[in-house]
């Protein structure tokens, strides 16, 4: 045995092409190294590189030795495959892989075919056409001017009686010219084309129908070269009129022979009584080629005409893009089904007179003369009309060539077991590379072979296999496996890779002698072109430099119809193995799966192939893995999006959106309000990843019934389990800009939504989600009817001041409830400040403590809390809690919308609801309490008002807290109300907290004007807006507030009534507008009698406003020279025209000026600045003088204003301030002018029966008729009279006036604070309720998600367990067979060989 392989390797050197020299001093010592052989491919073909020449029982004995050593020399001829496999390459592309009949010219000179055609006249009338596939060799074609002689007979017709032609024949000669002649002499030659040695060419010569028309016999000749036209031409002829016994002769015959190198090789050829046309020809061309059909349906069907076959392979698919029906070699058509049918059946159609293959040689008893079969159905009614001959004759040197492919040798002996076993035993890359390309040849060469490996589940163990040598796999085996995968050959290299510098090393390669060290660097070089920058084609995310690139390696370009779909399902789309590779492996193979599913030819057919193995569970079945890599899920979610575009199926998309939902596992809540967010991980990536594609697969649907279907089977999903708290903020942008699609994309899903509470859902999600900018814009967006999609990379503010632009083209806004989320959101940052458990134990006993307790305790407090929490009280509260950059934006965002609310009358409308604006009232004060906490954290030593502290925390504190009037003369106690006086000196130039509180006071009276001029009983909204504040919050920060909003709103009321009466294209309605206005001031009024405004000046601003709305009635024509008297002094008389309201509550309000509490309040309370105590009497009698015209307008008829104006301008008399008597004094001239009437009521009494005391008529009249001094001395004589008068009447009017003042301020606040309590109260206890429900379907969409993705995981655990056992048992049955043929082939090594395969002809 050992001898035998000592001569077999020996022989090797000459039949394994390791060198041409024939010289036998050369051993093959290479062979028996460990030296790992590398394939050369092939630069030029203008070099021979010949196959081996080892008959099939050499190599058969090669691998059955191989089998018997294998276990004790481990792969020691593993390197004599690697060289037979390259040897095998070399030739494989001019190789015919089918059998073929060869001519030899070299020995007898000649070789022919001869078929009898039976009696016939020729050339038959409809014509004829002769297709053949040839191959020459061994002849070089000599210089064009040398002498014709013909070197090739292709086919020529003749009598049986007769050897000269009497037909046409068809002939190559020495000078390259194909010529085509007639038995007159007539020729068509031709050297438009250049012919290789070795090469395979389809040859068409076809001769038209004859036309009767013509005189003469005449006929067209086209000849064809591998489906192009090279020449045509008309040619005349002399027919055989008279039927003959007819013969036609392929080759050369005897009569001809002449010995020449000439070697030539007919694979197939064929005669047709008919003339085929370009189309038919281009169809046989490609069928012969044994290439696969692909049909897929299309319109295409003049893409083939004018078509360059070129000789190359084609592929033979259907496109819907006729751009794309060549591609730039001219080397690829596309056919379409209804073409390709229409061809074939038409094509059968046709009448054969005979056809020839190599498949079956017989000889014949009698003669032994050696016989072709004509594959010409002698049952045809063409072989039964001229009685066709079965066979055709072999004459000369014809012999019958089968490939002999090492895969079909190795196949028989040991079928597919031992492959896997090479494959199994590798021990190097090297030997893993020469393993996997065997395995590949003998898949591409033999058929049986696939059916082999899914009878053994091969695919399964040979992802078993390279699991376990994933350290040993590199680009050149995916390359391999991608081959496999389209039916590409694995043998075949690139032209452009090559391992030698320039032909001459080639040739000297070729002929020299082998020497190990040469060969080992030879090997080496060779191994160059293999070194690849792995990297991920189209990259879009930055990832680690490692794997970002911009092109991909020639192995992921490789593409193709997807033609082995088990290799595809069990070793390249099964992560379990592919997961342990490096990243770069990965992104070769997920970019050749993309190439799959995207080259627009193969892609329907590919992805029907690759559903057909549920490649949407492959994909979720790795994406489920925690060990891929993110660059790698990228991938993968992009392959999924071509997929689920392509076509979208119900249950792949229910599959995608469940998986979707696995991603998120949350935190368990252990209670309400202690819900944790997922922190940042692969999975939300991958979440991500999906989401976005899903939203780019719902923006291509048009389909209103697949929209609908969409939303059903994904959509609702999504947004039901994703609105949590508990979501990452990236992925609830992604869910917020998914349900924004929905809502402006489908009606019904936006009534529904909106009647299933999604809106109040939504808002107490997101209100988690403060801190996410993008969120705040693409809700705006989704109002303002602007597109939310493509996302922009990054949001600034800038980017809300652009929606502000053209807001007067907005129109009708949409998704109005998405407001309430903004609210949310916005007051969720304040709501995040909290004080520290002691520091707010602290307040509250401080606030119950003397103002000397309150020192001692709070150093007591301020020790125990340490350095380290003390520390943090000095800064900031936003920044030591981490709120600044959240405060900052949501403050930003109030801002903008009070600026929107200005600019925008659409974007105001949508706000002007009930509910919004107390929500805004809400937010005020949540910004409020966080204002007081950071106060309190920066000065931990002064007291603040213990209920809103005691009530941190508390979402819903359930009654309001005892009156909690502080002693105000201690400075260190800080109430509600001091604070909110103080962020508003602070304005919009503060930080944030300050910032907030000023837009939300700027929008809620911006809001709150609006409603002013255009809704109907407007005040009734206002005070429940105004009255709408939480209950932990005592009545005098109540009436702050109430101060801060009606102040703005007086501002911004008189903005709008400055401007025209035609507003946004709208008459504004007079009637309604002044009916409001008179409401308004009546309730201004009302509030300053009880208490709401703390300072003077803000008293003022209410005068000042009612003056202005009186001068503004006028202007408009609302104040009449009559009108009803006035009665009464708190009830506004029903039917009176709103102007007269607006002067009763004008007159009440210069009233209120002269009460006693004005003047107390001012004195009294701490807060009241220098500047304030300013506005006096003084100040109001000036202003009341500013504007007497108007407010002593005939029309004003209430006596108590003239009573009170009376008594308090007459004591002003006495005043020793100059300013203070000389206002009274213009007033009261004023008043004699022009309301002398009204004034004797006051200063003349008619007693009954008695005289009538007159202080008027030569009293105070003396101010118009004499000097001041006079009239002072009057005034003074006639006080006691002045003060009779004036006490009989006017003094007791306004001592009433006095008291029920007072009255009116205790019973109304009373009623309003009743009022404010229930309401509030109920409020708080349906927030209870609803905060209830909504954490039960918490709780119960928490346990669905949950029992979904048990499930779902579930699932994909069982599938993977499964296979894991099918595998496990596949190796056991693979291991026990592969031990009987190791026996078999070791006991049996030589009778085992056959033979009957060898055909030596």
């Amino acid at each position: 045995m050992e001898s035998w392989v000592s001569n077999l390797l020996k022989d090797i050197k000459e039949k394994a092409g390791f060198s041409v020299s024939s010289s036998t001093n050369t051993n093959f010592s290479v062979l028996s190294q460990k030296t790992e052989v590398k394939f050369f491919p092939r630069r030029d073909t203008s070099y021979n590189y010949f196959p081996s020449r080892l008959s099939l029982p050499e190599l058969r004995l090669l691998i059955q030795y191989f089998l018997q050593i294998r276990l004790t020399e481990s792969h020691s001829l593993i390197n004599v495959l690697g060289r037979l496999l390259f040897m095998e390459q070399l030739a494989s592309e001019n190789a015919s892989s089918a059998p073929c009949l060869e001519f030899d010219m070299t020995k007898v000179g000649h070789a022919c075919i001869v078929v009898s055609l039976g009696q016939r006249t020729w050339p038959p009338v409809e014509g004829y056409s002769f297709v053949c596939w040839f191959q020459y060799s061994g002849s070089i074609f000599q210089q064009r001017e040398l002498k014709e002689k013909i070197l090739l007979r292709f086919f020529s017709i003749r009598s049986t009686d007769n050897e000269e032609s009497i037909g046409e024949h068809l002939y190559l000669q020495e000078n390259g010219v194909l010529s085509f002649a007639t038995n007159n002499g007539s020729s068509l030659s031709s050297s438009k084309f250049d012919l290789e040695e070795g090469k395979w060419y389809h040859l068409v010569v076809v001769l038209n129908k004859r036309d009767l028309a013509v005189e003469g016999f005449s006929r067209d000749v086209h000849i064809y070269l591998n489906g192009k036209l090279i020449d045509n031409g008309e040619l005349t002829s002399t027919p055989v009129l008279v039927e003959r016994e007819l013969q036609i002769t392929i080759g050369t015959p005897s009569s001809h022979s002449r010995v020449s190198g000439l070697q030539w090789k007919l694979r197939s050829c064929y005669l047709f009584r008919a003339p085929l046309s370009l189309d038919f020809i281009n169809f046989m061309y490609m069928l012969a080629r044994g290439h696969k059909f692909l049909l897929q349906g299309s319109n295409n069907s003049d893409s083939i005409l004018n078509e360059d076959g070129g000789g190359e392979r084609f592929v033979v698919l259907d496109t819907s893009s006729e751009s794309e029906t060549k591609s730039s070699n001219g080397s690829e058509s596309i056919w379409d089904i209804e073409m390709l049918e229409k061809h074939w059946s038409q094509l059968c159609g046709m009448e054969l007179i005979c056809a020839f293959n190599a498949t079956r040689i017989e000889a014949l008893p009698a003669s032994q003369t050696l016989t072709l079969l004509n594959l010409v159905d002698p049952m045809s009614s063409a072989a039964i009309q001229i009685g066709m001959p079965s066979f055709g004759y072999l004459y000369g040197d014809v012999s019958m060539c089968r490939r002999c492919i090492i895969g079909n040798v190795i196949f028989p002996v040991t079928e597919i077991s031992v492959i896997l076993a090479l494959i199994e035993r590798a021990e190097t890359s090297n030997t893993l590379h020469i393993a996997l390309t065997l395995f590949a040849s003998i898949l591409h060469q033999n058929p049986r072979s696939v059916q082999q490996m899914k009878a053994c589940k091969g695919y399964e163990l040979i992802s078993l296999f390279l699991c376990r040598k994933m350290s040993w796999i590199d680009i050149r085996c995916l390359e391999i496996l991608f081959k496999i995968s389209v039916s590409e050959d694995p043998l075949k290299f690139k032209d452009n890779k090559t391992s030698f510098s320039s032909e001459k090393d080639i040739s000297q390669a070729s002929v020299r002698e082998i020497n190990p060290a040469e060969f080992h660097d030879e090997l080496s070089s060779a191994e160059y072109h293999y070194s690849h920058d792995f990297s991920a084609n189209g990259d879009t995310f930055n990832h680690d430099s490692e794997h970002a690139g911009n092109t991909a390696t020639e192995a992921s370009l490789i593409s193709g119809p997807v033609s082995d779909a088990d290799i595809v399902e069990h070793v390249l789309l099964n992560w379990t193995l592919w997961v342990t590779a490096p990243v770069s492996i990965q992104l070769e193979i997920v970019n050749f799966f993309e190439n799959l599913i995207s080259v627009y030819k193969y892609k329907d057919h590919n992805l029907n192939v690759l559903r057909e193995r549920n490649i949407v569970y492959h994909l979720l079945a790795a994406l489920h893995r925690d060990d891929v890599e993110v660059v790698v899920l990228e991938k993968f979610v992009i392959i999924l999006t071509v997929i689920l575009q392509h076509k979208s199926l119900e249950s792949e998309l229910k599959s995608v959106t469940t998986f979707v939902l696995t991603t998120f596992d949350p935190p368990e809540v252990v209670k309400p309000l202690q819900v944790i967010k997922e922190e940042i991980s692969k999975r939300v990536t991958l979440r991500n990843f999906l989401l976005e594609s899903l939203i780019d697969l719902q923006v291509t649907i048009s389909s209103e019934e697949l929209l609908e279907q969409w939303h059903k089977v994904v959509s609702s999903k999504l947004i039901t389990f994703f609105l949590d708290d508990a979501v990452h903020p990236t992925s609830m942008i992604w869910i917020i800009t998914l349900l924004g699609f929905c809502l402006t994309s489908s009606p019904v899903f936006s009534l529904k939504f909106e009647n299933s509470g999604g809106y109040r859902a939504l808002a107490r999600v997101l209100s988690s989600f403060h801190e996410s900018l993008d969120i705040y814009y693409i809700i705006f967006c989704l109002i303002f009817r602007k597109p939310i999609y493509p996302k922009l990379p990054e949001v600034t503010i800038t980017d809300f001041e652009a929606l502000m632009l053209n807001n007067e083209d907005l129109g009708d806004l949409k998704n109005v409830g998405l407001l309430d989320s903004v609210v949310a959101m916005v007051k969720s940052v304040f709501d995040q400040l909290r004080v520290p458990p002691k520091l707010t134990q602290q307040a509250v006993r401080i606030s119950q403590a003397s103002a000397v307790e309150h020192a001692e305790e709070n150093a007591d407090i301020v020790e125990e809390l340490g350095s380290e929490e003390a520390s943090k009280h000095k800064t900031d509260g936003s920044s030591i809690l981490g709120l600044e950059p959240s405060a900052t934006i949501a403050a930003s965002v109030l801002r903008f919308m009070a600026n929107l609310a200005k600019m925008s009358r659409s974007f105001s409308i949508i706000c002007e609801q009930t509910e919004f604006l107390e929500s805004c009232v809400d937010l005020y004060f949540s910004i409020m309490r966080s204002y007081m906490v950071e106060k309190l954290m920066k000065k931990p030593n002064v007291g603040t008002t213990s209920t809103i502290l005691a009530n941190e925390g508390d979402k819903f504190p359930s009654a309001k807290s005892a009156t909690q009037i502080l002693s105000l003369k201690d400075s260190s106690f800080v109430t509600a109300s001091h604070l909110m006086l103080e962020m508003e000196n602070r304005g919009c130039s503060g930080e944030p907290i300050s910032v907030g509180a000023t837009s939300t006071l700027d929008l809620i009276s911006e809001l709150l004007s609006a409603i002013l001029i255009e809704h109907i009983n407007p005040v009734a909204i206002m005070e429940n807006v105004l009255w709408s504040i939480p209950l932990y919050l005592d009545s005098e920060s109540v009436l702050t507030f109430q101060a801060l909003c009606l102040s703005r709103v007086m501002i911004y009321l008189e903005r709008r009534i400055l401007h025209s009466d035609v507003r946004n294209g709208q008459i504004v309605d007079t009637n309604k507008l002044w009916s409001n206005l008179g409401s308004f001031c009546t309730l201004l009024v009302d509030c300053v009698y009880i208490g709401v405004f703390p300072r003077p000046s803000d008293m003022m601003r209410v005068l000042e406003f009612c003056f202005l709305m009186l001068h503004s009635a006028k202007k408009d024509g609302q104040i009449k020279e009559s009108s009803l008297p006035w009665t009464g002094l708190l009830t506004i008389l029903k039917g009176t025209r709103p102007v007269d309201v607006i002067y009763k509550t004008t007159n009440r309000m210069i009233l209120y000026f002269f009460l006693p509490t004005f003047s107390a309040s001012i004195q009294d309370d701490p807060l009241v600045s220098k500047e304030e105590m300013r506005v006096d009497i003084c100040i109001v009698l000036e202003l009341i003088h500013a504007h007497k015209e108007i407010i002593f307008h005939p029309c004003n008829v209430d006596t108590d204003l003239y009573y009170c104006l009376c008594i308090n301008l007459i004591s002003l008399f006495s005043d020793p301030r100059t300013d203070a008597r000389s206002a009274a004094m213009g007033i009261l001239k004023y008043l004699l002018v022009h309301c002398r009437a009204l004034l004797e009521g006051v200063l003349i009494i008619k007693p009954d029966q008695k005289k009538p005391l007159d202080v008027l008529n030569g009293g105070f009249d003396k101010l118009l008729t004499e000097n001041l001094s006079a009239f002072m001395k009057w005034f003074q004589s006639a006080e006691h009279d002045i003060n009779h008068v004036l006490q009989q009447c006017a003094r007791i009017r306004w001592s009433e006036f006095i008291a029920e003042s007072a009255t009116f301020r205790k019973e109304r606040f009373g009623i309003l604070e009743d009022r404010w309590t229930t309401k509030m109260g109920q409020k708080v206890e349906h927030a209870s309720k609803v905060e209830l429900v909504y954490w039960d379907h918490y709780i119960e969409r928490r346990s669905t998600l949950a029992a979904t993705r048990i499930a779902a995981c579930t699932d994909l655990e069982l599938a993977y367990g499964n296979k894991c056992e099918s595998v496990i048992h596949a190796e056991n049955e693979w291991r026990s067979r592969f031990e009987q043929l190791e026996h078999q082939h070791k006991v049996e090594l030589i009778s085992s060989l056959v033979w009957e395969d060898y055909w030596p002809l």
